[in-house]
C-alpha cells in the first residue's frame, strides 16, 4: 500500500497521506475514517451489476455521508 501511495503522489509531493487497512462494509469504513480528513478519496473499480454507472454504490455513499469532500476515481480502463 506504501509503495502504491509514494508511486501516486511521486517523490516531491507535500501531501500528507494517511492509510490503514480496516474489516468492515467499505462506504461505512471510509466515511467513519475520513471525519475528520479534509479529503475522502474513492477508487471505483466499475465491478458489479451496473459496470457503466458513472458512481458505484461505495462512492455515493461516500459523497452523501462524508463531512469532507469526496474525489472517486475512475480506472482509466473503465
Amino acid at each position: 500500500m506504501k509503495d502504491t501511495i509514494a508511486k501516486a503522489l511521486g517523490p516531491t509531493s507535500s501531501v500528507s497521506v494517511s492509510s490503514a487497512a480496516i474489516q468492515g462494509p467499505a462506504a461505512a469504513v471510509l466515511v467513519e475514517a475520513a471525519q475528520d480528513a479534509d479529503l475522502l478519496v474513492d477508487g471505483s473499480r466499475g465491478h458489479g451489476a451496473f459496470a457503466g454507472m458513472l458512481l458505484g454504490s461505495v462512492g455515493q455513499h461516500c459523497a452523501q455521508q462524508a463531512r469532507c469532500p469526496v474525489v472517486v476515481v475512475r480506472d482509466h480502463h473503465g
